[in-house]
């Protein structure tokens, strides 16, 4: 039974601080843009995600980053 307890415990743990926060880069998107700019992000190996058609989420903790460098080549 303890041992079942610290098996749930460690799973839950791990689910927990794997979780990745996603925050919007881009919204208002065109779905060409959005898909343009979510081909770009998967090229440069970003975890990316699409919201409806027009917006564009990535982890939270890279989005200024990631803004700057896809201003710099153009998006």
């Amino acid at each position: 039974m303890a041992l079942a307890v610290i098996i749930a415990v460690g799973i839950v743990g791990a689910v927990i601080l794997n979780r990745v926060d996603y925050t919007v880069l881009y919204s208002g998107l065109s779905a060409e843009e959005a898909g343009t700019i979510k081909n770009t992000l998967d090229e440069m190996g970003v975890s990316s995600k699409v919201q409806g058609t027009d917006t564009i989420l990535v982890p939270k903790d890279s989005a200024d980053e990631l803004r700057i460098e896809l201003a710099a080549d153009g998006y």
